[in-house]
């Protein structure tokens, strides 16, 4: 099968083209998956098979003598390569006299001295590139065949891929020179703002992909708006570009250069160098900000893409905008409580309605004068399955409904009537008719239960929450996702847009309502050429690529289906090595140490081996009666360790004839659960760890227990270092190091001892290859680095010296690099994987983000922005919420708020969007302050 071509085949016009032109593209290669297919690549083809077929044609005709004489001198110079030359001129000049009009109207008497004439006049050789280009005529009008045709010449105006040469008529068509870049400041990229047509920027997306010259070119653009102000507009057309395609920024020095009203969405920045820069109007929604500079930077008319959040601090089930907009309710399902009203204006909370029974939904009367609370409106909950409509006059039932996508969560009708979308058990959203009944459109992208449907104002757009914490907006007409938005800690409940259509507010049992900017016009950075998420990650033997196993949605659950290879620098995805069969029977993975088989532990007891490389199944181990949860190579590959949910532990020996022995035996409970085993760098010992607080030390040589250590604490992960000479041992609270010399743990390192409230447990520990740092992750979602500072004698010196808290879930996979020690990634379950590189910086330990995917969120955690004109209040807010800056640091000059303040709503239950505090919530917080920067209410209210 060729990669992404059911992608590219959903749009009519494409499945013509690739119709036309994927045999003429396989026909020379018989690796259907080495093929790359593309976009642009399709058009081109079809293009040069176009024109070939109307060069034969026209050679065939009985051409008179002008004719002849025209289609000869096109002949000499290359007719397809004329043929192109014509449609680029033309298309540059219906973008240059039209403003991109597609429908060009000729009538000779009149337009004999215009532009037109050059394309529709009398002259021979344009009569004959015009019957040969994929142009139609209706009358007097002329137009492109369709108006991606009008977008793709246009797009080829800026990046001409090749000029094609002919050696005689029967030739076959050949690329003979290199990419042409027109670098003229009169040219369409400098003139022409391209963020208003988003098909010609997908063109020169895909050109991005396939040439490094012309990002380089891109670059080079950017750069020179430093200095020259007449690179603006193209300055923006080059960053919104490379954004799109996922060019990434990290640690780029960027500092005054001007992109007015360019499209940053989803882009990487990571420590950017930010300062002086123009960024009026610029689309910074889901972008990786994180430890950027933005001092001195123009925000005027920023966008971040959401606002600030709603601290409301309790459970919420639902959330409707007044008809004017004026008003929020939130319907909160603690009870004892009831509904809360909130000033759109001030987001000051105005009323509190207190009801005695859980308030499950709520809805404001059309002239928004009062407001209806009950179970029966916003959570649509039908045991069968089906939907019901009644006439409201004569109470008689009607149409009756039984989809066959599972219970029925959450319904919502088209402001025009004509619509009802149902929200589904299985996270899909069907679309009914609901005059005649019948079925319509099935969106499909929530991976859990669709909890709430709302349809915006004019009907044109649903958004929908889930389970699975996410909200979406999707096209009604066509059921294809827009945009998704990632935000929510918990279960989202409900969805409501603004009267105007331009917010979009979401309720969480996280105790917050997310409020999220409406762009229609954004597009998410395209994340197909990288690996995508994983649920484990590991280097190759050279550091140069990263081995993952990415899931894949299988019921209601995702679990490990597929394993990639990307490039270790940039990220990019290499050819994927292979699918598994059935995922739903895999548990856990383990890559052996040269990264060439992998283990996977199935729920039937059994571990099977596969071949990477070429997804070949080897031996299968049975043994297990239980579902097998861990696996564990040796570094020589001898050995496999594997654990099942019973306690016990297997070693499995390759030396000859596989051998198995028991190592640990079945002891029952859930304290004796085995969370993590290891072996020694040097293969001469296993570890074990498990939660009745023993680690268990084996020689697989020999099969003997070494040493049997019972620790002040449940052990949850281990990891030895480079000289197998020290463990690390995860605990519920802290970090234990354990010299082998001695007895017990010698030191313990204690993240965030600063910090109030209880710490999550250890999930992963690693050293680096140097033994220099360790790197320990924890449930609340945060990845601590510590570093080893002197040793003298006996004792060493460790300290926490950079925090990691831009999780949205727990970090399951860690790894270094083995060539490079300094950098390692990380494999979260929030579906992102991010390679970091540490480096010092004025004797200070720094952790930069060389590349990340899925990251999917706003992250703003440490950016300075100290001088930066422009920003709004609003904005302003919602970056104080991120941590997006120092304490201490002013925003701006006009005394706003310096950052959380010490005693405020951010340590109880949230800090940087983290929960970390306690979940017995006492108080209704507030995100927005007044004036003079007290709480709208009393501390008398908790």
């Amino acid at each position: 099968m060729i990669p992404n071509i059911k992608d590219l085949v959903k749009n009519p016009f494409l499945l013509t083209l690739a119709l036309k032109a994927l045999p003429r593209m396989v026909a020379s290669n018989s690796d259907l998956p080495s093929i790359r297919v593309t976009r642009v690549g399709l058009y081109d083809m079809f293009v040069e098979q176009w024109l070939e077929t109307n060069r034969l044609r026209l050679q065939s005709n009985t051409l008179s003598k002008e004719e002849l004489m025209a289609f000869n001198s096109l002949m000499d110079y290359g007719f397809i390569g004329c043929g192109i030359d014509y449609l680029l001129r033309l298309s540059a000049a219906i973008f240059q006299e039209q403003g991109g009009y597609p429908v060009v109207e000729y009538i000779h008497r009149h337009d004999k001295d215009s532009w037109k004439a050059v394309f529709f006049g009398t002259d021979p050789e344009a009569k004959l590139l015009r019957e040969a280009s994929p142009l139609m005529r209706t009358g007097n009008q002329y137009r492109f065949v369709h108006r991606s045709m009008l977008e793709y010449f246009f797009s080829r105006v800026i990046y001409n891929p090749a000029k094609v040469d002919e050696q005689d008529s029967d030739s076959s068509i050949e690329t003979t020179s290199p990419a042409s870049i027109s670098s003229d400041t009169n040219g369409p990229l400098y003139q022409r703002n391209l963020l208003k047509e988003p098909s010609i920027i997908q063109f020169l997306c895909d050109r991005v992909r396939f040439d490094p010259h012309f990002e380089q070119y891109l670059r080079a653009i950017i750069d020179q708006s430093k200095t020259d102000s007449s690179a603006t507009i193209a300055a923006t057309n080059a960053i919104t570009i490379l954004v799109r395609v996922g060019a990434l920024f990290n640690g780029a020095d960027l500092r005054g250069i001007k992109i007015p009203g360019a499209d940053l969405s989803y882009g990487q920045f990571d420590s950017v160098q930010f300062q002086g820069a123009d960024l009026t109007r610029a689309n910074l929604s889901g972008s990786w900000l994180r430890q950027a500079d933005l001092s001195h930077a123009q925000m005027e008319g920023v966008r971040f893409g959401e606002l600030p959040y709603l601290k409301v601090g309790y459970t919420i089930a639902a959330c409707a905008y007044s008809p004017d907009g004026r008003m929020l309710g939130v319907a909160l399902r603690d009870e004892g409580l009831g509904i809360g009203i909130y000033d759109t204006s001030t987001w000051e909370r105005i009323h509190l309605i207190t009801v005695s029974d859980n308030v499950r939904s709520v809805v404001f009367s059309p002239d928004s004068r009062r407001i209806v609370s009950g179970d029966e409106m916003g959570m649509v909950r039908f045991a069968d399955g089906t939907i019901r409509f009644w006439d409201s006059e004569t109470g008689e039932r009607g149409v009756v409904l039984r989809p066959l996508l599972g219970k029925i969560y959450s319904l919502a009708c088209s402001p025009d009537g004509r619509w009802i979308a149902s929200g589904h058990e299985d996270g899909n959203v069907r679309l009914w008719n609901m005059v005649s009944g019948s079925p319509g459109l099935v969106l499909q992208g929530h991976a859990k239960t669709v909890t709430g449907i709302a349809f915006s104002p004019d009907g044109q757009l649903i958004a929908t929450t889930s389970n699975d914490r996410r909200v979406m907006l999707w096209d009604a007409s066509t059921g294809d996702i827009i945009s998704t938005f990632d935000g929510h800690w918990h279960h989202t409940s409900d969805i409501a847009f603004s009267p105007d259509g331009l917010t979009i507010a979401s309720g969480s049992d996280d105790g917050t309502v997310l409020l999220w900017e409406v762009n229609t016009s954004r597009s998410r950075v395209a994340i197909q050429d990288q690996i995508g998420d994983s649920c484990l990650v590991a280097y190759s033997p050279d550091g140069l690529s990263v081995l993952s196993i990415g899931l894949v949605p299988v019921l209601s659950k995702h679990r490990p289906g597929v394993i990639r290879q990307g490039n270790a620098k940039t990220g990019s995805r290499g050819s994927v090595s292979f699918e598994f069969p059935d995922p739903e029977r895999i548990n856990c993975v383990a890559f052996s140490a040269d990264g060439n088989q992998v283990a996977t532990g199935c729920g039937n007891g059994s571990v099977r081996l596969w071949d990477r490389r070429t997804g070949a199944v080897g031996p299968v181990l049975n043994g297990h009666s239980g579902a097998v949860k861990i696996v564990a190579y040796s570094t020589c590959g001898r050995w496999i360790a594997s654990s099942d949910d019973d306690g016990i532990v297997r070693l499995w020996d390759f030396h000859g004839t596989v051998q198995q022995c028991i190592l640990v035996g079945a002891s029952g409970g859930y304290d004796n659960e085995i969370n993590d085993m290891k072996f020694s760098p040097t293969g001469h010992e296993l570890a074990v760890c498990s939660g009745d607080e023993k680690v268990r030390l084996f020689d697989p040589q020999t099969r003997e227990l070494l040493m049997c250590k019972l620790m002040r604490w449940p052990i949850w992960s281990l990891d030895y270092s480079p000289n197998s000479q020290q463990l690390a041992l995860g605990t519920r609270n802290s970090v234990a190091l354990w010299d082998r010399r001695s007895n017990e743990p010698s030191l313990e390192l204690f993240p965030d001892a600063s910090s109030e409230g209880p710490i999550s447990r250890s999930v992963t520990v690693a050293y680096s290859p140097c033994g220099q740092f360790l790197a320990s992750s924890t449930e609340d979602h945060i990845v601590h680095l510590w570093h080893r500072h002197s040793i003298q004698g006996n004792i060493e010196s460790w300290s926490c010296v950079v925090t990691l808290r831009v999780f949205s879930e727990p970090v399951v996979s860690l790894s270094w690099n083995p060539v490079v020690p300094t950098e390692f990634i990380t494999a979260s379950m929030d579906g992102s994987v991010r390679v970091w590189r540490v480096s010092s910086d004025d004797g200070v330990v720094v952790v930069k983000m060389l590349w990340g995917t899925n990251l999917r969120r706003l992250c703003c955690e440490g950016v300075v922005l100290k001088g930066a004109t422009g920003l709004s209040p609003i904005y302003r807010k919602l970056l104080a919420q991120r941590s997006a800056f120092d304490r201490g640091l002013s925003l701006d000059d006009d005394g706003s708020d310096d950052g959380p303040e010490e005693d405020g709503g951010f340590e109880d239950g949230f800090y940087d969007g983290f929960e970390v505090g306690s979940k017995d919530y006492d108080e209704i917080d507030y995100w927005l302050e007044d004036d003079n920067g007290s709480d709208d209410e009393s501390e008398d209210e908790e």
